[in-house]
């Protein structure tokens, strides 16, 4: 089981993907920045193509889907899902990324993640072996993995919500904050595609569902300075 990057640790790996960034291998850049804000499966970004990028209401987001035609798969059913596009990653450049990657005439995001049939995934052991690297530079604990983002990103989202429940709760104004629960609870599952137990059918967060997810998506904030990233990236 995978642990979370500790703050210094999350510090130094934002470093270290600026110090060792190849254009020639962007996926080794955004994949990781991808993962820590949005929660997304490593597989699930390698698998994007161009027109999985889209928008809607002044949302960006990622149309995560299974197309067999396209090699795209998914792990759940739940996992089909759509998730809006972090304004970080927005500052560093990523939509910008995507409209060159068009412009040449691309079809995929990331060029460079060849669909690998043996293992159904759109990359293979030496890939993730690069995007290991540079964890491995900062602690050689087994359980200290790329996977590991995903679990930062939803436990800083978590944090975050649970400070302010609490906050109100000791201002005496719980109700402020406690009866958004349950769609905070409902967003977070879907942007990270887990099945979520019992019954989705609340209507009003049907029709709102992409801006409450963003809204919940974009508590993701971590105190790293990004601008050696951002100089390369934008």
């Amino acid at each position: 089981r995978s642990r979370i990057f500790e703050q210094s640790q999350l510090n130094d790996y934002v470093k270290l993907l600026a110090d060792l960034h190849n254009p020639e291998n962007p996926e080794l850049t955004w994949l990781p920045l991808i993962m820590l804000f949005s929660g997304l499966r490593c597989n699930e970004i390698a698998q994007l193509f161009i027109d999985d990028i889209l928008e809607r209401d002044g949302i960006h987001y990622f149309r995560i889907s299974d197309n067999t035609e396209r090699n795209q798969h998914v792990k759940t059913i739940t996992s089909k899902r759509d998730v809006p596009i972090h304004r970080k990653l927005q500052e560093l450049g990523f939509i910008a990324y995507v409209g060159r990657m068009q412009a040449a005439g691309q079809k995929q995001v990331f060029p460079n993640c060849k669909y690998r049939p043996g293992i159904g995934l759109y990359y293979d052991s030496n890939m993730s072996v690069q995007l290991n690297l540079p964890i491995n530079l900062i602690d050689n604990d087994r359980k200290l993995r790329l996977y590991s983002l995903r679990a930062n990103f939803r436990n800083c989202i978590e944090e975050k919500f649970v400070n302010r429940l609490i906050s109100a709760m000791d201002s005496g104004n719980s109700s402020d904050i406690g009866g958004y629960s349950r769609y905070y609870d409902l967003a977070l599952n879907n942007i990270m595609g887990h099945s979520i137990k019992g019954t989705m059918g609340d209507t009003v967060y049907r029709k709102r569902q992409l801006n409450i997810m963003n809204a919940v998506l974009q508590q993701a904030e971590y105190p790293i300075d990004f601008s050696k990233l951002k100089h390369l990236l934008v």
